[in-house]
């Protein structure tokens, strides 16, 4: 089967992506002095702002929302983690979910209309030929490739967004893929935000098990992609 071999590639790409993240992580936790802190000001500054937002939920809500989409505008990495969790501290599980789970989409389906619409004719120049085959394959079996992307959650979402728009993936699939692909972190996420001021330890705030749960739903898109391909050759053969 000729499309075999890429998508065994992409998912040694992810598994080996998923290694290099779980040592940078690894490396990251020993730092117990500093994680401490990092926990101390999150718990500080949530506490703050949801006394606030008792009073003014709209306001909090409102500028919670634009700060979000600015920063993901402006293509401001690593920020995503940080707003999800006070998003949870600030909204609860329920409400959380629902807005960031939907603010999300929004910000990143922005994101690649930009660098669709200002972004990718200077980004096709600068891969040339050889960049523009990548993206042509990658364009085959687009839903399934940013669906394990998006479920991996190891590639800063910049840079899928703005990779995807210089494909020809469209509006509806990318947005509808965002929202399904984001949705597993966003829960985990916002039920850590929503018990951040609880905790004592900022590397229990993702359950150590949730790591081979995202390693299982990146690779399952592409195992699905490739089990249709294998019964429709089989049909034609048969």
């Amino acid at each position: 089967m000729k499309d075999l071999k890429k998508y065994l590639i992409f998912i040694a790409f992810l598994l080996i992506l998923f290694f290099i993240d779980k040592l940078f992580s690894h490396n990251q936790h020993q730092n117990n002095e500093a994680n401490t802190l990092i926990l101390q000001q999150i718990q500080n500054l949530s506490f703050e702002l949801k006394n606030f937002s008792h009073s003014n939920p709209f306001l909090i809500t409102s500028v919670f929302c634009l700060s979000f989409l600015l920063v993901t505008i402006l293509y401001i990495p690593f920020t995503g983690s940080i707003f999800v969790l006070f998003a949870g501290a600030l909204f609860g599980f329920y409400k959380g979910v629902v807005l960031f789970s939907f603010l999300v989409s929004i910000g990143y389906t922005l994101s690649y209309l930009i660098s669709k619409h200002f972004l990718s004719h200077f980004i096709q120049k600068r891969i040339g030929k050889r960049g523009g085959s990548i993206v042509a394959g990658f364009e085959q079996d687009g839903f399934a490739y940013l669906l394990s992307l998006r479920f991996a959650g190891i590639i800063p979402a910049v840079v899928i967004n703005t990779a995807m728009g210089i494909t020809k993936i469209s509006l509806p699939q990318f947005y509808l893929t965002t929202q399904i692909g984001t949705l597993p972190h966003v829960i985990v996420m916002i039920y850590a935000g929503s018990q951040i001021i609880h905790m004592k330890n900022i590397n229990s705030v993702v359950p150590s098990n949730f790591l081979l749960l995202t390693i299982v739903l990146s690779i399952l898109p592409i195992l699905f992609k490739l089990m249709a391909e294998l019964i429709l050759d089989f049909k034609k053969r048969s």
